[in-house]
């Protein structure tokens, strides 16, 4: 009994480990920071970089795609606003979902995607190589309004505003194994997920699994064991052996649970 037991916790705490951070990410943050606006007109959503020209420190809208300067998102609406308040004060979030103008001259957006710097000053758009990115985008492009359009390199390119969450690192774009997972995942699921994701769910669902069919297994060989030395406790070996199944069964259906909540939700 108490080897199940401690099976039990071992697989509860990496349950709870695993899906911790899933719903941790989704916790809104509308804190933003003002910082002294070194060009004019720039607009909430636009994506700005921090940077000292002379004696003054501010920010400016980032331009270049994947640029290691990106800061944070300008959003003059913001659930907490701190810092001086002055004409050429502008606030900017840095953590949390934020509103980001983005656009599709990389191709069209899905939940999911990456999202980093572009060509375009201050404006978003899909991650298609390593470099710095600035977070997971949280709506399909293809289901947001039109802002406003741009004409570059005689391609007519849209202009969007889209919830992100933002997570400004390093990206190393995956292999070609990776990506090949990935979206073999999101066919069967109908969702753009993360490769750490599939992976969690991967790993809980065989260790749910071996541990259903280990169990299983020795238990079967010690019942008939018992009952090949002591007949007259095949009623007693049986029912034993019925609550063997119905816990790791259990603990099967947890790790199936669990990896369907990593992978849908």
């Amino acid at each position: 009994m108490n080897r199940y037991l401690k099976t039990v916790a071992v697989i509860i705490t990496l349950i709870v480990i695993c899906i911790h951070p899933v719903f941790a990410q989704n916790t809104e943050q509308g804190i933003a920071q003002n910082y002294l606006s070194l060009t004019k007109g720039i607009s909430s959503g636009e994506i700005v970089s921090l940077i000292q020209r002379g004696l003054l420190v501010g920010v400016y809208p980032t331009s270049g795609n994947n640029s290691p300067n990106m800061f944070g998102v300008v959003n003059t609406n913001p659930l907490v606003d701190v810092g001086i308040q002055a004409p050429d004060m502008i606030p900017v979030i840095t953590s949390g979902k934020v509103d980001v103008l983005v656009s599709n001259i990389n191709g069209n957006i899905s939940v999911g995607d990456i999202i980093t710097s572009s060509q375009i000053p201050g404006i978003g758009a899909k991650n298609i190589q390593s470099g710095y990115i600035l977070g997971t985008a949280l709506e399909n492009f293809s289901q947001l309004s039109t802002i406003k359009t741009e004409i570059i390199n005689g391609k007519k390119i849209k202009i969007k505003r889209m919830t992100v969450l933002l997570g400004i690192q390093k990206y190393n774009d995956p292999g070609a194994l990776e990506q090949s997972i990935v979206k073999l995942d999101s066919s069967i699921t109908g969702k753009t997920i993360s490769f750490v994701r599939i992976v969690m769910a991967t790993i809980i669902f065989l260790l749910g699994f071996v541990t259903f069919i280990y169990e299983i297994s020795a238990a079967s060989k010690q019942a008939i064991r018992a009952i090949a030395r002591n007949p007259m406790s095949k009623k007693t070996v049986q029912a034993s052996m019925w609550w063997v199944i119905m816990i790791v069964t259990l603990i099967f259906i947890l790790c199936l649970i669990t990896s369907y909540i990593l992978l849908m939700f």
